[in-house]
């Protein structure tokens, strides 16, 4: 697969996922952040490799809200933490289906790190989601 179609199916997942379950959507191309929450999980299968997801402060609020149908006021830290996850979580599964629909996966429990831990190598996308950027990173394992 090239890093085109990665590119794209990374923008299908992420517009799919955040349509249906944050009632948001994607506004577009938006230049990378490392400001936010990021949140990374390791999957194993044909193939392996690393998914990353990072959303800036205002926009994992405003996430977290809608999909805990919370007011945004009422969104702890944690809140937004672990919906950053559960998004990783969804976004991940929906690329990978659509990249290798006959595969099998098992995907690692997404964990809360540092901004900016992009994996070397991996192909990024960036949207503007109105109040925030979603920044996607897909990083795939050279079959041994």
């Amino acid at each position: 697969m090239t890093a085109a179609e990665i590119q794209e199916t990374l923008r299908l997942s992420a517009a799919e996922v955040v349509e249906t379950m944050f009632f948001a959507e994607l506004l577009g191309e938006a230049p990378a952040r490392e400001d936010g929450l990021t949140a990374k999980l390791g999957f194993h299968g044909g193939p392996s490799g690393v998914f990353t997801v990072e959303v800036s402060g205002c926009a994992a609020r405003s996430l977290a809200a809608a999909f805990l149908a919370l007011d945004e006021a009422e969104v702890s830290g944690e809140h937004a933490a672990e919906v950053v996850c559960e998004l990783a979580n969804m976004i991940c599964g929906s690329a990978l289906s659509r990249l290798e629909p006959d595969a099998t996966f098992d995907l690692d429990h997404p964990v809360v790190v540092p901004s900016g831990a992009a994996e070397p190598g991996a192909v990024v996308r960036s949207f503007d989601l109105g109040d925030g950027v979603l920044s996607l990173s897909l990083a795939i394992e050279p079959a041994p």
